[in-house]
């Protein structure tokens, strides 16, 4: 079970496939994934206290919950928005899954999926598109922490950047 989300938010834009014998793995893929990024987003101090601050998958304090939902604001004279962070974390795990599922290991090595009756269909642009609007959350997420760093002095964030899938 994830922090912020479970295996049953990824519908609509970020819908992915993962059947029974993938549940499980996918539930662990989540917990990975979430810590990771969430250290990545806020440093591990403040995520820590973010995460200590949730009651049913959301924050209850307001300098959680400023983070965590969706985020409109001038910040250092730039407009920036965020759709909030539950929405960054599914495209960041979707990002990740999708990458993992093109490839799966095997006792003779690693394999691409083959269906005899289909092709499967894998768009760089599509998974890179969700992650790159990750990396804007993120981004705005980041900047209203440095903004508001009177409410956030345990802020020490990552950087990460924008993906060129062709890269």
């Amino acid at each position: 079970m994830g922090i912020l989300i479970v295996n049953t938010d990824f519908v609509g834009k970020y819908k992915v496939s993962a059947n029974s014998f993938q549940s499980t793995e996918f539930d662990n893929f989540i917990t990975q994934y979430e810590t990771d990024y969430l250290y990545k987003l806020l440093g591990k101090t403040l995520a820590d206290l973010f995460i200590a601050d949730l009651t049913n998958k959301v924050p209850v304090t307001q300098i959680y919950l400023d983070i965590y939902n969706a985020i409109y604001a001038d910040l250092f004279g730039c407009k920036r928005d965020s759709t909030g962070m539950k929405n960054m974390m599914l495209g960041f795990i979707y990002f990740e899954w999708m990458r993992k599922m093109n490839v799966n290991p095997t006792i003779t090595g690693n394999v691409v999926n083959s269906n005899e009756n289909s092709t499967q269909a894998f768009s760089l642009f599509d998974i890179y598109g969700r992650y790159n609007d990750s990396i804007n959350n993120f981004k705005t997420i980041q900047m209203y922490c440095l903004d508001n760093s009177t409410d956030y002095p345990d802020f020490d964030g990552s950087n990460l950047d924008y993906s060129h899938w062709s890269i």
